[in-house]
């Protein structure tokens, strides 16, 4: 007989729980793991059902750490959902996104994995999306048609991602000219998005090279792109890493009311094998930001690689404010000064002299291309 306020799971050992059905062990523990509903996290099994069923429950998912679960056929998930652990979700979902969360989604040192497949890793058009550490990586597809990218972020009322790995996000690479491609982000954020910070990740390979030797033909290639023509955007991105971008580190490009903040960043360069002395910083980098819209700041960012350093562009008289404080730039680190920057080297160009700009306490410095250092941190090429 059960003694009167002692629950079932306080009974049972740990001995007895060994023995009982997945389904029934379910029930009474507060998170579920993918191998309760078949899953083999072998790396060549799918496992999308396995995950599918574990998001039903809408308990926190624990994935174990050096297992790799692959996903082969995209999943709707339409309750709030929590992945936790050390392990890997392998897409391999070819042109599609590889999971459509209409939820909350907190992930939690996953490691996001596109098996140079999949096009699209997440989609969340819920209210809330959290990523803490983990990683997120190649996200390619060969088909030019398609956008490539590794999170995609539509209406979310509240947006976090902290300490994430962004690597590998790439279009098709040499053959495939930049006009037939289509475009290319780590994160990408639509719509309204009334709190949004993206912070301590590093932005590794995003561009439309399959490899770092390879020459770049891009498009249309962002670290982080905000876009929006409904709702207001209030986006803080700080204390990032940006290294071997496309195009731009971020692009904004919200409603007239937007707030952008981009902060304590470091943006290096990518390289490319290709050209007569081997090394070229840059590498065609257009802009380190480019912002059409809203109030913009930038403060204590290091830029040492980009044709422009901020590039700014009101002409619909969208964007209302520009302040730059406190920023180094580097010109050294690359060789092609466009004629057309105004203000001071490396700033930035201004197509709209009617907006509110604002700059003090920036630098501008001569420095050694291989040995970088940053807040004591060496970002040597």
């Amino acid at each position: 007989m059960l003694l009167a306020g002692v629950s079932v799971p306080a009974l049972v050992g740990r001995a007895v729980w060994a023995g009982v059905p997945n389904i029934i062990k379910s029930e009474f523990q507060d998170y579920v793991t993918l191998e309760q509903f078949g899953a083999k996290g072998d790396g060549v099994s799918d496992d999308s059902t396995a995950l599918e069923k574990a998001a039903s429950t809408g308990k926190e998912i624990h994935i174990q750490k050096d297992k790799i679960y692959q996903i082969n056929i995209q999943k709707t998930i339409n309750k709030d959902i929590r992945i936790v652990g050390g392990g890997t979700l392998l897409f391999s979902t070819i042109g599609r996104t590889a999971l459509l969360c209409t939820g909350r989604v907190y992930l939690e040192e996953v490691t996001l994995d596109g098996n140079n497949i999949a096009n699209e890793l997440i989609r969340c058009t819920g209210s809330e999306f959290k990523m803490v550490g983990g990683i997120v990586k190649n996200v390619f597809n060969l088909a030019a048609r398609y956008n490539i990218t590794g999170i995609q972020i539509t209406d979310c009322d509240s947006v976090n991602i902290y300490g994430v790995n962004f690597s590998s996000i790439c279009g098709p690479g040499n053959g495939v000219i930049g006009d037939s491609i289509g475009a290319i982000a780590a994160i990408q954020i639509t719509g309204s998005c009334n709190h949004g910070v993206i912070k301590g990740c590093n932005f590794v390979n995003v561009n439309n090279r399959q490899n770092i030797g390879e020459k770049s033909n891009f498009e249309d290639a962002d670290a982080i792109r905000c876009y929006s023509t409904t709702g207001d955007q209030n986006i803080e991105i700080s204390e990032n890493v940006f290294f071997d971008i496309g195009k731009r580190a971020a692009k904004f490009s919200g409603t007239e009311n937007s707030i952008y903040a981009f902060e304590k960043n470091v943006i290096t360069s990518g390289y490319s094998k290709t050209v007569d002395d081997g090394l070229v910083l840059g590498n065609g980098m257009f802009s380190v930001v480019s912002c059409y819209s809203g109030y913009f700041v930038a403060r204590a960012n290091w830029l040492v690689s980009g044709v422009v350093g901020y590039f700014f562009e009101g002409g619909t008289a969208k964007l209302k404010s520009v302040e730059l404080v406190g920023n180094t730039y580097a010109p050294e680190f690359h060789k092609t000064v466009n004629t057309s920057v105004t203000r001071f080297s490396y700033i930035g160009k201004i197509l709209n002299s009617n907006i509110y700009f604002k700059e003090y306490s920036n630098k501008v410095i001569n420095t050694y291309r291989n040995n970088v250092v940053f807040n004591n941190k060496n970002y040597s090429e």
